[in-house]
């Protein structure tokens, strides 16, 4: 009998895109809600605190799927690390190519939509 050699990070990763949608939409009910341990979310994205309230409806629903995130589950996924946005340049700092922009000297403006 072969070995599983799955780690627990690999375990963790949402499979299907449902999943990974209903990972999305857990996540930021985790971040809202600090008591909350598990979620349940239907296949419409709908999420409810208790597994037979999402079975009932799904049962309205085509897809009748209910996917359940654990709070667990998502701490043991790894998060992608975004890049952070460039810092905004402060008056004075930088070039001023723009010729529609006042210069603060008092010179003339050349465009005449700019007056």
């Amino acid at each position: 009998m072969a070995r599983n050699n799955k780690t627990a990070a690999a375990a963790a990763q949402p499979k299907t895109v449902q999943m990974s949608a209903a990972h999305k939409i857990a996540q930021g009910l985790f971040a809202s809600q600090k008591t909350l341990n598990e979620v349940h979310i239907t296949s419409d994205g709908t999420a409810f605190y208790t597994k037979s309230d999402a079975n009932n409806h799904a049962r309205t629903l085509k897809d009748k799927a209910v996917a359940t995130v654990k709070r667990s589950d998502l701490a043991a996924t790894p998060v992608k690390e975004e890049k952070p946005a460039p810092a905004p340049v402060k008056d004075g700092e930088g070039d001023n190519d723009n010729p529609t922009e006042d210069n603060g000297e008092g010179e003339d403006n050349d465009n005449p939509d700019n007056e």
